[in-house]
C-alpha cells in the first residue's frame, strides 16, 4: 500500500496540516471537452521514405609510402644495433 507524499517537500500527506486554500488555487476541474481544430488534420498522403539507407563508408586508411617503408626498416635495425 503507497501513501500520498507532498510533491514539494516529500512529507506523507497525512501528517500535513490542513491549510485553507487562496482564491484561484487548488485543483481545476476540467473544462468541457473542447474538439481539436480540424483545420490542422491533413488528409494529404505521408511523405515516401526511401526503402533503405546507405551506410557512410570508412575513410580508407592511407599507405605508407616507399620512402617511410625504408626509414622505419632503418630505423628498427639501429634499434636492434643498440639492443
Amino acid at each position: 500500500m503507497s501513501t500520498l507524499i507532498c510533491g514539494t517537500c516529500g512529507a506523507p500527506l497525512s501528517a500535513q496540516k490542513a491549510r485553507p486554500l487562496a482564491p484561484g488555487k487548488g485543483a481545476k476541474t476540467p473544462a468541457t471537452a473542447v474538439p481539436a481544430s480540424r483545420s490542422k488534420i491533413s488528409h494529404q498522403p505521408a511523405p515516401v521514405k526511401p526503402a533503405y539507407k546507405p551506410k557512410k563508408s570508412k575513410p580508407r586508411k592511407k599507405r605508407k609510402s616507399m620512402f617511410q617503408k625504408v626509414l622505419s626498416e632503418a630505423f628498427d635495425v639501429i634499434e636492434d644495433i643498440f639492443d
